[in-house]
């Protein structure tokens, strides 16, 4: 990415599991995750170069400006996910994601 008079590629990967490991996330969830994940992004300035969810994990490759910290763009992507999306969703309510 080029910005002004300088350019920068900072990509972080990035990847969340569920506390158990049941198969939690079914295609209507993944589906309805990748929306909003690519949703935020965009809002955000963010690029979203990977994106993997599976049956009880999500793992991206995500691209920021260098203004942007790590904890900033995890807060922003699963936080806003989990409280807008997917708690719609009876079968992952009991099984918060968690960030490591």
């Amino acid at each position: 990415m080029k910005e002004r008079s300088y350019a920068y590629d900072l990509s972080y990967h990035l990847a969340w599991y569920t506390k158990k490991k049941d198969k939690l996330i079914n295609a209507a969830i993944a589906s309805a995750l990748e929306k909003k994940i690519f949703e935020i992004a965009q809002d955000n300035e963010y690029k979203i170069s990977y994106l993997l969810i599976e049956n009880n994990f999500i793992y991206l490759l995500v691209s920021a400006k260098p203004k942007a910290s790590v904890t900033e763009i995890i807060r922003k992507l699963l936080n806003t996910c989990c409280s807008t999306g997917v708690w719609n969703y009876p079968t992952i309510r009991p099984n918060v994601l968690l960030s490591h």
